[in-house]
């Protein structure tokens, strides 16, 4: 059987569910669905006879609200080394949790920009590929600015800062919510669009984000246009090292070809403005 003390009903808002070792549902109903197989986890462990275990998940109290909380159990063995009984507690870790998540937050984030950093996009998709996307198709893009030096030159450093950040916020109105967006050092940028079903539809994206800086760069008064490689997993490679190296060749291909348009690693197929001005960066 399992006890509850006083301290749960001031915790969830009610009172204690009658649950046991062999009937653990009951108990299991006071878990964010989602988080359940933890909780599973939890009770095999103390019926394996563990001596100890712990586990992190979404409890729910008594009006919907889902907070995380710490499970602990601890056998008490008599002195002929027999288990007698298993005591345990739960401890609220919603504060810890979300101060853990705003310091993970701000060690993934470019700080002027808030979007993901170099090492932060180099690991979420090494885990896409590894995990649930591993066999679906993405789009892996590299993003350039050319004539980026001109605005620091002429406008000052603080204006070409700003022109990073509004292009940033474009970006997220772009692409979806859950395609890694990241910028990689100075005026580069990449981003990883998900589960894409044709070349096209990165070639179209890549021209979307193309046009859209040639209407920011307007706001400043000086032209910046965007170079643009592309690679697609795992046609052109099936690791980040891989993908990035790809795009970034297809990127220099552009470079070398008047800038200002984008490119497919694997083909000659792209996206460019009907006249394209040759700048320097």
């Amino acid at each position: 059987k399992v006890d509850f003390n006083d301290s749960f009903e001031g915790m969830f808002g009610f009172l204690p569910p009658a649950c046991s070792i062999d009937n653990v549902e009951v108990c299991a109903q006071l878990v964010l669905e989602s988080d359940r197989p933890l909780f599973y986890r939890f009770f095999e462990h103390l019926n394996a006879g563990a001596p100890q275990a712990h586990e992190e998940l979404r409890m729910v109290n008594a009006r919907g609200v889902a907070r995380w909380k710490r499970l602990e159990i601890y056998t008490v063995y008599d002195k002929d080394g027999r288990s007698r009984q298993v005591v345990g507690k739960i401890s609220d870790i919603q504060r810890q949790r979300a101060s853990l998540l705003r310091l993970k937050k701000k060690a993934d984030s470019d700080p002027l920009t808030g979007l993901l950093n170099r090492a932060a996009m180099e690991r979420s998709t090494r885990v896409l590929l590894a995990g649930e996307g591993k066999e679906a198709t993405h789009a892996f893009l590299i993003l350039d600015f050319d004539n980026f030096k001109q605005v620091n030159d002429t406008l000052g450093h603080s204006e070409g800062d700003r022109l990073l950040v509004v292009f940033a916020e474009e970006l997220t109105h772009l692409f979806r919510a859950d395609d890694p967006i990241a910028r990689m050092g100075g005026d580069e940028y990449a981003m990883l669009m998900k589960g894409i079903d044709s070349d096209r539809s990165a070639l179209d994206k890549a021209e979307l984000v193309r046009r859209a800086m040639e209407r920011i760069s307007a706001g400043f008064g000086i032209a910046v246009t965007l170079s643009v490689g592309i690679s697609i997993y795992s046609r052109d490679g099936a690791t980040f090292d891989e993908l990035y190296k790809a795009a970034d060749a297809a990127l220099y291909r552009v470079k070398n070809s008047g800038k200002n348009a984008c490119v497919l690693f694997s083909g000659q197929a792209g996206c460019a403005p009907e006249q394209t001005d040759e700048t320097e960066d």
